[in-house]
């Protein structure tokens, strides 16, 4: 979901968000060239390219099959790439990966009909079917971040020989105690029928508003731990190189938080009401295309990777699929929030390294038996806590 609540007023020296649907993104986000390889209404399909200039990128791993990286529908895409220092998809084109994103775009009043059903199963198998034919790898890797990762469970459980194994980012599976997205989940707080009505595809600021809501005044207390960690206040000089580099990875990332995403109000049901409200996927109850969700049909590996700071997705909700899905479950704790485990300053070292081990396998070491059953749960040492944390 939203990663952490956007300021309700710019950091000094931020650039604008671009808002829904305006084009060119600030200066310096989304570096990495990438060309469109396939699309669909909203939807395209982004293959990046490996870097010109030095250093150069590893050879590619021995039989390591493309990976299609997975956003939440509710954020940009460009969390996975987002500037140069913090981009995931930098780390795994360095290890000689080929990376591949599905961008689900902006959803307009034709897109109306989009659903939880098309987002994990019809979209992402036109985007496996369209790397397949320019690659002719048997199956891909899905890397998903929040809902992404969702998608990408549901995805590999009904179709499992297309999917070779699932990265799952911060992902919610069982719902049973949301966290601090319960208020705004609670039947007797939100009417999805009364939004529905009135818009068919929900405006990305009002999602926005919405999740400010949660914390009125955690933007002011947000500064506030800015300024005592060390970076400028509005304006100061921004004298040496490493405040100068902290203060420019925060504003890259409370852009992309201001850029919020319409979502059609069929697939906010479906997340809201089913997902959420009644956990009908950690229970077995969750029907797509007219047949059931079982987790237990999944048989390829996942790597689940959990934030120790995230209040968005707590980590028994991610957790929890070890006891769900069919196959190996390998999972770890990171340093970091919903966001900063991705695009934070520990990020290299933790998620883009264990990502990284995992994707760069050959196809060999995810058969059956490769891995731990998957009631084996791995949890990495929780170190402190990132200032700011997201």
């Amino acid at each position: 979901m939203l990663a952490t609540l956007p300021f309700p007023f710019p950091l000094p020296g931020a650039a604008p968000a671009p808002g829904p649907g305006a084009g060119a993104l600030p200066d310096g986000l989304a570096p990495t060239p990438r060309d469109a390889m396939w699309s669909r209404g909203p939807v395209t399909l982004f293959r990046y390219r490996a870097p010109a200039a030095p250093p150069a990128p590893a050879p590619s791993p021995a039989g390591a099959e493309p990976v299609l990286l997975v956003p939440s529908i509710i954020n940009r895409s460009y969390v996975f790439d987002l500037r140069r220092g913090q981009s995931v998809v930098a780390a795994l084109l360095a290890a000689g990966l080929d990376v591949w994103l599905v961008d689900w775009g902006t959803p307009a009043q034709a897109d109306a009909h989009l659903g939880l059903d098309d987002y994990a199963l019809r979209l992402l198998d036109g985007c496996a079917a369209a790397i397949r034919a320019a690659t002719g790898a048997a199956r891909v890797h899905l890397f998903g971040y929040c809902l992404g990762g969702t998608f990408a469970l549901i995805h590999a459980a009904r179709r499992p020989e297309a999917v070779r194994s699932v990265v799952a980012l911060t992902t919610p599976v069982d719902l049973s105690e949301p966290g601090a997205m319960g208020p705004l989940t609670d039947a007797r707080l939100v009417d999805l029928e009364r939004i529905a009505r009135a818009f068919p595809v929900v405006p990305g600021p009002a999602l926005w508003a919405t999740f400010q809501a949660l914390d009125p005044v955690g933007g002011a207390a947000k500064l506030r731990a800015l300024a005592q960690a060390g970076l400028p206040e509005p304006g100061q000089a921004e004298a040496d190189p490493a405040t100068r580099e902290r203060a420019a990875r925060l504003r890259a990332q409370e852009a992309w938080l201001a850029d919020p995403v319409p979502m059609t109000a069929r697939a906010l049901r479906a997340v809201v009401g089913d997902l959420y409200r009644d956990n009908a996927l950690a229970r077995g109850r969750l029907a797509l295309d007219g047949a059931p969700v079982d987790l237990a049909a999944g048989r390829c590996p996942v790597l689940v990777a959990q934030a120790q700071g995230d209040t968005i997705v707590p980590l028994a909700a991610s957790a929890a699929l070890a006891g769900l899905w069919g196959g190996a479950v390998e999972a770890h704790v990171l340093p970091g929030g919903h966001v900063g485990v991705t695009v934070g300053s520990r990020a290299p070292r933790g998620l883009w390294a264990l990502a990284t081990r995992w994707l760069a396998r050959p196809p060999a070491a995810f058969e059956p038996g490769a891995f731990a059953p998957a009631a084996t749960l791995h949890q990495s040492p929780a170190p402190a806590q990132e200032v700011p944390r997201a």
